[in-house]
């Protein structure tokens, strides 16, 4: 099972989530059907732009807790995700916990063109 883990800025589009959601389909060649959720902070889980995706792909959003956030280790090192969610990626982060146990990156987070969205994909058990 693979989850889509996203970080993004207040005022980020559903354009930038789908592009670089997208993007990151398309460079590990994966469809639809391998995905099991999107998921982020749970503060930033009612976002409009997530909501949006997440109906446009028929996929639930996973609100992952800090306290979850804080258990996960990185690839990726953000200043920004340092300060604001005590990780280096939340994108990543929140992949990798709403993956559940032994899950793992499938490689570095990925940034929109217009630099409002990060996502990364983690492939768990769950």
């Amino acid at each position: 099972m693979i989850i889509a883990g996203f970080g993004y800025r207040k005022n980020v589009q559903f354009e930038s989530l789908q592009d670089v959601y997208q993007s990151l389909c398309d460079h590990h060649r994966l469809a639809l059907q391998d995905f099991f959720g999107v998921a982020t902070h749970v503060d930033k889980a009612q976002n409009p732009a997530l909501q949006s995706l997440s109906k446009h792909l028929n996929l639930s959003i996973i609100a992952v807790p800090q306290s979850e956030i804080d258990l996960q280790n990185t690839q990726s090192h953000s200043a920004l995700s340092l300060q604001h969610y005590n990780t280096g990626s939340l994108s990543e982060a929140a992949a990798l916990a709403a993956a559940g146990e032994n899950s793992y990156l499938l490689g570095h987070r990925m940034v929109s063109k217009d630099g409002l969205a990060t996502c990364a994909l983690a492939k768990g058990e769950k």
